[in-house]
C-alpha cells in the first residue's frame, strides 16, 4: 500500500525561494507577477494555501486533473496538496499570489463546519470571477504589500490575518455557494461518480473492472459513457492521473525515486519506471533532471 507520512515540499519551497516574495515569516507569501516558467511549467504539489488573482489575460489551468478556462478578472483557490498545472498562458497576463500557510488559513474561519463546507465548494469551483469586485480586490493586495514591507512589528501576523478576513467575510465567501446543484443526464452522472471514485482511489486502484463494479456497471458500458462525455477511455484518465501525480512528486519533492514507486503502490520501482517512460517517453531520473 502507498506511504501515508507526509510529503516534503522541499522543491516547491526553493522555487518560491527563487522568486520575487515578500513575506511575513513562513504564514503568509505575497509573489508579484513573475513569469510562470519561473516557479512552474510541470505539474507541483504545494503544502499552502494558494489564491491567484488574476488582473489582465487568459489561462488554461489544470487543477487535480480537471481544466479551467480562465479569463480575468478573476481567483483561483488551490487547497493544500492539490496537484496544479498551468497548461497555456497569454502573453499579457498579469497577477499576483497570495500563499497562505495552513495554520494561517485555518485562522479565517469561526468553526470547523464552515471550514469544511468551503473546502468543498473551492474543490467542486476553485475559480471565480472578480469583475465587480477587482477594485477591492486590488486596494487588498496594496495593503497587504504595505503591511509586509513595514518594519518589525509583533502584531504584523495578526494584522494580515484581520485584513484577509475582512476580504473573505466581506468578497470571498459570497462567490461560493454549496447549495447550488445542476442536474445532469445519467450518462454525466455515471462520469461524476467515477472521477470522484478516481480521485480518491487512483493511488491503489488503477484497473477499469474496479470502478465498474463500484458503479454497478460493466467495464464495456463504463468506457463507452466515458468516452461519449470526455472523449476519453476510463484506461487513459487513469493514466493521466497517475502520470501527473509522478511528475508532481519527481518536480515538487525530494523523494527518492523507489519511495515515489512505493507511494505510488507500483510492485517495483522498475515497474513504475516502465510505465512512466511508456506514457511520457523519459525515464523518472530524465524527467527530474530536466526540470
Amino acid at each position: 500500500m502507498p506511504s501515508e507520512s507526509k510529503i516534503p515540499y522541499l522543491k516547491w519551497k526553493e522555487r518560491l525561494n527563487a522568486v520575487n516574495v515578500q513575506r511575513i515569516d513562513d504564514d503568509l507569501l505575497l509573489i508579484d507577477h513573475v513569469d510562470y516558467k519561473k516557479i512552474s511549467t510541470e505539474p507541483v504539489r504545494s503544502g499552502m494555501v494558494t489564491a491567484i488573482i488574476y488582473l489582465q489575460g487568459k489561462a488554461k489551468l489544470s487543477i487535480n486533473m480537471k481544466e479551467y478556462a480562465i479569463k480575468a478578472p478573476c481567483m483561483v483557490v488551490i487547497l493544500p496538496d492539490s496537484i496544479f498545472y498551468p497548461i497555456e498562458v497569454s502573453d499579457n497576463i498579469i497577477y499576483k499570489v497570495v500563499v497562505m500557510s495552513p495554520t494561517f488559513a485555518n485562522g479565517l474561519f469561526s468553526n470547523i463546519d464552515e471550514m469544511h463546507q468551503l473546502k468543498q465548494s473551492v474543490l467542486k469551483n476553485p475559480m471565480f470571477t472578480i469583475k465587480e469586485d477587482l477594485p477591492i480586490f486590488q486596494q487588498y493586495l496594496d495593503m497587504l504589500s504595505s503591511l509586509i514591507i513595514q518594519s518589525k512589528s509583533p502584531h504584523k501576523l495578526k494584522a494580515a490575518l484581520h485584513l484577509t478576513l475582512t476580504m473573505f467575510y466581506g468578497y470571498s465567501y459570497a462567490k461560493h455557494d454549496v447549495s447550488n446543484t445542476k442536474s445532469s443526464n445519467r450518462s454525466t452522472t455515471i462520469y461524476n461518480r467515477f472521477m470522484s471514485l478516481l480521485q480518491k482511489n487512483y493511488l491503489s486502484q488503477r484497473e477499469v473492472a474496479y470502478y465498474a463494479n463500484i458503479l454497478c456497471i460493466t467495464p464495456k458500458h463504463l468506457s463507452l459513457v466515458i468516452k461519449e462525455v470526455s472523449g476519453q477511455t476510463p484506461l487513459s484518465i487513469i493514466h493521466q492521473y497517475v502520470v501527473t501525480e509522478s511528475k508532481a512528486l519527481l518536480y515538487s519533492t525530494d523523494l527518492t525515486i523507489q519511495e515515489i514507486s512505493e507511494r505510488l503502490n507500483f510492485p517495483s520501482q522498475s515497474d513504475f519506471g516502465k510505465f512512466f517512460k511508456k506514457l511520457t517517453g523519459l525515464s523518472p531520473n530524465q524527467y527530474r533532471g530536466k526540470i
